[in-house]
């Protein structure tokens, strides 16, 4: 799967402006998931998406929370479960469950997760999406998958160096 076009990128981004810092790394892929059930009996769906990509240095990965939608059939009824795995190369980076769809939407409030580091190499992460439905209900969100350099040694040490001339500045003299 290619990466996505600079405009998508932006567009997805200017829908959720608090992931500004997220929008500095690169992004490998912009993707929304969803699933609607009926009046009766409840409606289970398992969606998945793949992101293939390769890295040439050691990364942070994340996972950009973009928005949510809820759909509630006639009256507002209708509600349900959700859960959401990712994984990569089989081994599963974060799971999170929420026992309502308003939880669920209260969490994809457009911020970044955190995922990890990992190293150079050949990525295959997996996004992973469960939902229980029932009573006319219907889930959607949209992610952003991305991956941010690991500062080199010599940038934490300028950090490092910088705050503690700050610290020594701000020392009240005595």
């Amino acid at each position: 799967m290619p990466a996505p076009s600079a405009a998508a990128t932006a567009a997805a981004f200017a829908a959720a402006p608090q992931l500004a810092a997220f929008a500095d790394g690169h992004v490998t892929g912009i993707g929304m998931m969803s699933a609607t059930s009926y009046e009766g009996q409840p409606h289970t769906v398992v969606t998945s998406a793949n992101f293939q990509f390769d890295t040439f240095a050691p990364a942070y990965l994340q996972l950009g929370l973009l928005d949510a939608e809820i759909y509630r059939g006639w009256g507002g009824a209708g509600d349900g479960q959700f859960e959401l795995t990712i994984s990569n190369h089989g081994t599963e980076l974060f799971a999170r469950s929420f026992d309502s769809l308003d939880a669920a939407q209260a969490f994809f409030s457009g911020y970044a997760v955190k995922l990890g580091e990992f190293g150079a190499g050949s990525q295959d992460l997996l996004v992973t999406a469960g939902f229980t439905l029932h009573g006319g209900a219907g889930f959607a969100f949209r992610y952003a998958v991305g991956v941010s350099p690991v500062p080199e040694p010599q940038t934490w040490m300028l950090m490092l160096l910088g705050g503690t001339l700050l610290m020594l500045r701000r020392r009240p003299r005595g």
